[in-house]
């Protein structure tokens, strides 16, 4: 029994060789150099360290207390005075 195709999205590079982009973040070091994948996207990175720190900045977006801070600084944004 064959096992089930991935289902897409990828990341597809000359001559065809594809890797899948979904799941969560991750780093992977693929033939053309670092990058962050996952979560249908992919950042291409310069080094093994710059993925790092791109990985670390994702999640960070992800984490609740950042995403409360960025809500209470968007309140903090006084309203544009309606003509």
């Amino acid at each position: 029994m064959r096992p089930a195709p991935q289902q897409g999205p990828f990341l597809v590079f000359p001559g065809g060789d594809c890797v899948p982009i979904v799941g969560p973040l991750r780093i992977a070091e693929l033939r053309d150099g670092w990058y962050v994948i996952g979560r249908n996207s992919t950042v291409p990175c310069g080094s093994e360290a710059a993925a790092r720190d791109a990985l670390e900045h994702l999640l960070d977006e992800q984490d609740p207390h950042f995403l409360a801070e960025e809500a209470v600084e968007l309140l903090d944004v006084p309203e544009l005075e309606r003509s």
